[in-house]
């Protein structure tokens, strides 16, 4: 399990980096719901 603070150009890269590795449950979060609406949308396009 990985818990991630902040929803940002870094986080961007450690949820890739953990979808690498093999994790299962990524879990972000964030100060800002509207920025982590936008985050979670910007995944749904994406296959990884």
């Amino acid at each position: 399990n990985v818990v991630i603070l902040g929803c940002g150009g870094a986080a961007r890269a450690v949820v890739v980096g953990c979808v690498q590795l093999g994790c299962k449950d990524i879990h972000v979060f964030a100060r800002n719901w509207e920025k982590l609406e936008q985050f979670k949308e910007s995944w749904e396009k994406v296959s990884l």
